[in-house]
């Protein structure tokens, strides 16, 4: 579907690294198509063990190639969602028009993948507007503020916290309108809604933190804005 019609501009939630992949090692380089696909899928089913035991080993190969055949024209609203692996950060550096930016930690074990995630976004982060980190171990808030202040929603599926020794005089989330937290302490808490200037839609998750008084101060914030 991809080669016969390369005008597409998404194919869903299906990974399309792989055919990408196929289409670049058949096809004779002088007539190798450029895709115009805005969203990409470019991750493996983790419950298919075999075929993520491949994926892993060739996975910078395929997204290299993706993001080559792929060249995202349209700079507005652009997707990149993977499975993380800190091997894929140098491709992912390259797409500069990239725009909403969903990571997913279950596939990626280990300290080095988180650390080389902070060093993408240090990169990459001015220019998302949309970040989703799906993660079983804890994320710093405000380092994702130093990197990522434009961002104009945010879902964090983790816990988050505040790591803390970072100036926020200079980094706030100053676009922020919509904020989903999964799971969080009165700091992070108090610290998201503290530095985001222009909520307007929070969704809290398990939030055993929240009592009266932070709760008067989200409505406040979000319904009768300053």
């Amino acid at each position: 579907m991809l080669q016969n019609h390369p005008g597409l501009v998404s194919l869903g939630d299906t990974d399309s690294s792989w055919a990408a992949h196929h289409i670049y090692t058949t096809c004779r380089m002088d007539i190798v198509p450029r895709f115009g696909l805005k969203k990409c899928f470019w991750g493996f089913n983790k419950n298919v063990e075999k075929i993520l035991q491949t994926a892993n080993r060739l996975h910078p190969t395929i997204s290299r190639i993706g993001q080559k055949l792929c060249s995202f024209v349209s700079p507005r609203r652009e997707i990149t969602h993977y499975s993380v692996s800190r091997r894929l950060h140098a491709a992912f550096k390259k797409l500069k028009h990239l725009r909403v930016l969903e990571i997913d930690f279950s596939l990626c074990c280990g300290l080095p993948a988180r650390t080389a995630f902070i060093s993408l976004l240090s990169e990459i982060g001015p220019q998302l507007k949309g970040l989703s980190i799906l993660d079983d171990n804890p994320m710093p808030v405000d380092v994702i503020m130093k990197y990522c202040s434009n961002v104009v929603h945010l879902d964090l599926s983790c816990k988050a916290i505040v790591q803390g020794g970072i100036e926020t005089d200079t980094n706030k989330f100053r676009q922020l309108e919509k904020l989903l937290l999964y799971e969080m302490d009165a700091e992070s808490l108090e610290y998201l809604l503290r530095n985001s200037l222009n909520l307007r839609k929070l969704l809290l998750v398990d939030a055993l933190c929240l009592d009266d008084t932070q709760l008067h101060k989200i409505l406040k914030r979000i319904i009768c804005p300053n």
